[in-house]
Parts: C-alpha cells; structure tokens; sequence
C-alpha cells in the first residue's frame, strides 16, 4: 500500500486514495479511511470549490474556504452541516447583496453590498446563527495612522493614499446668563449655556475633495453685568458633509424675593446634523437660590462630546460661574445673594473637529 508522501500525493477523489480495498482492512474502515482522505485534502487545497450566491447559502460538510459566484442575495447559511464553533471563509466574486437577521448577523446590523475578492468569515454560534466576525474587504478600508484635531477654523488637505477618514463635528456651547443686582431679602440665578450638539461620520476619499473647510464654532460669550442672557455657541462643520450647532446661552436673572427663587426653563442644546451618527448636547441647568437663607446657585453648564460643562457654584456672595470646561460645552451661571452688584455670567467652551486618517 503506498504511503502518502506528503497532501501533494492526496486526491480529492476518495476512491483515488488508499486503502484500495484489497488490505486486509475491513471494507467499512477502508472506505472510511479514503474518504477521511479526500475530505482532508479538499479541505486545504489550492481549488476551493466554488457556490452559488443563493438566499440561502449551502457550504457543504467539510469545507471551511469557499468561492461565492454570481449577484443574488444571501440571507442564510444552510444549517444542514453546522456545528457549534464551525467558521467558514467566503470570497465573493461579485457584487451579491447580504442582509442582516438575527440568524445572518452582519458588522453593524447593516446590509452589505460586496465588491469582488471581498473575503468575510463566518462563525456558527448556536443552531442556525452564522455570525460575520471579520470583514476584509478586497480593496483594504485602510489602517488609521494619523489624527488631525482642529480648535480652530483652519482647512483638511486630503493626502496621497488615503482611503477613507472619521470626522467628528462638535458645535460649541453657550455662555452663561448674568445677574442684575440684589437688595437686602432678595437673590438672583442665571441660567447655564447648553452643550453643543456633536455628528460623527466616515468618508470614502473618493467623495472627498481635495480640500476641504474646516469650521469650528466660537463658544458663546458671557452675558454683561445685569439679567442678561448668554451668547449662543457657534456652530462647527467639516464642509456641507456635517455639521453641529452650538449651544444656546442660559437665561439671565432678575433679583426676587421669592423663596425658593427657580430660574427659567434651560438652554436649548445644539444637535448633530449630516453625521453617521447625530448627537444632542445637554440642555443648561437653571438657577436656584433662597433669601431667607442668603445663598445662590447658578444653573450648571451643559456638557458635550468633549466633557462637561462649567460647574454650578453656591455662593453666599456673588460669583460670575464657571466657562465650559470640555470642547462644545457650557458655561455655569452667574448667582449672587444678598446686597449685590450686577454681575456678568462665563463663556461657553468653543467646539472642535476630528478627522481621523486611514492609509
């Protein structure tokens, strides 16, 4: 009986291999034993065995790599030959559709249009659930490598070989109310800015230009002495691709005797717009205060993507809040108790722009 030299000597075709039947083996072991034969060397040849793009994809028993033909919908692997763990390598030849189910899970949830050579790989989870763990698309989505933070108007040059980038657009936060001036028994609290909304999304560099404008959204300024209200946050945006609106400037405050004095409803927050992905920021804290126990506090800022906003301060005096601690966020309030001058309120933090670069 020859002795296989190495899987070069295999065939796939189980009655070319030994055994031959005529060894003293028994006749079930022997075709047992070629088969094992064949099902091996069909596992890792060089030809993998090439199926048709169906709704419902058959992959057979004993294959773990193999060619999908034609354009049709897939929205299924045949359970027939799974196994818990079972993974299998596709290469799509053409542009087939896949459609995400609960029994197909897809990266994202989403459909998948694919490009020829694209080569995702399967794993089966628990009967009749194939799920995509990796997705190497032919062409290469690109590996990151660089990170341009802009806090500042500015333009994006798009540089040789780049494949895609993810921009994150942050509009900035609004500035705080101020105080107008208080008498015995009476206190004041302004309002704080809102957050700026934020959107993030990723760009193929074939729908980028080659140059691109950056906007980034000046926070909102600080209200003037008295119950005036903050400036509104500007807005950011990469281009007409996305953008962010800023958020709105907190309410100022008259002095009162009420107890408890409650400031009016909060600032506006910004929202994302044109993104992937659309974020609101945080709405602006209202002012609180109490005569009868002579202290004030001004309403909190409203936070964004970059952090939070300036926080709200007790005071048994006078204080001008807080400005927006991260990118986009707002201002805290101004608040002052008893027997106080006018004060001003702080300015929001001012937006941002990412662009993270894939090679």
């Amino acid at each position: 009986m020859p002795v296989p030299g190495g899987l070069s000597s295999l065939s796939t075709v189980a009655a070319s291999n030994f055994p031959d039947g005529a060894t003293e083996l028994p006749s079930v072991l022997d075709n047992y034993e070629r088969t094992t034969q064949a099902l091996l060397k069909r596992a890792v040849s060089g030809n993998p065995t090439t199926i048709s793009a169906t709704l419902t994809l058959s992959i057979g028993d004993d294959y773990g790599y193999l060619e999908v033909s034609g354009s049709g919908e897939v929205i299924a692997i045949d359970d027939t030959f799974g196994w818990f763990g079972r993974e299998v390598t596709l290469r799509f030849a053409a542009a087939a559709t896949l459609s995400h189910s609960s029994n197909f899970v897809l990266p994202g949830s989403t459909q998948i249009i694919t490009t020829a050579g694209d080569t995702p790989k399967f794993v089966r989870r628990t009967a009749g659930v194939w799920e995509c763990v990796s997705y190497e698309p032919r062409s290469g989505s690109g590996d990151y490598r660089s990170m341009q933070v802009f806090t500042s108007s500015s333009s994006w040059n798009k540089p040789a070989g780049l494949k895609r980038i993810k921009v994150t657009v942050v509009g900035s936060g609004g500035g705080s109310g101020g105080c107008a001036a208080t008498g015995a028994g009476e206190v004041a609290a302004a309002g704080g800015g809102a957050g700026g909304g934020w959107a993030v999304k990723t760009i193929p560099a074939s729908s980028l230009s080659s140059s691109v404008t950056v906007t980034v959204g000046a926070g909102g300024t600080a209200a003037a002495a008295g119950a005036n209200a903050g400036g509104t946050g500007g807005a950011s945006s990469f281009g007409a691709y996305l953008q962010a609106a800023g958020g709105a400037g907190g309410a100022g405050s008259a002095n009162s005797n009420a107890a408890p004095l409650l400031g009016s409803s909060g600032a506006v927050p910004g929202d994302g717009s044109g993104g992937d992905y659309n974020a609101t920021g945080e709405s602006g804290g209202i002012g609180i205060g109490s005569p009868s126990q002579n202290v004030a506090y001004g309403g909190k800022g409203g936070f964004s993507l970059g952090g939070g906003g300036g926080e709200s301060n007790r005071t048994a005096t006078t204080t001008t809040g807080v400005n927006g601690r991260g990118f986009g966020s707002g201002a805290s309030g101004a608040a002052s108790a008893q027997n106080q001058s006018a004060s001003g309120g702080s300015a929001g933090a001012a937006g941002g722009v990412i662009v993270e670069e894939f090679f």
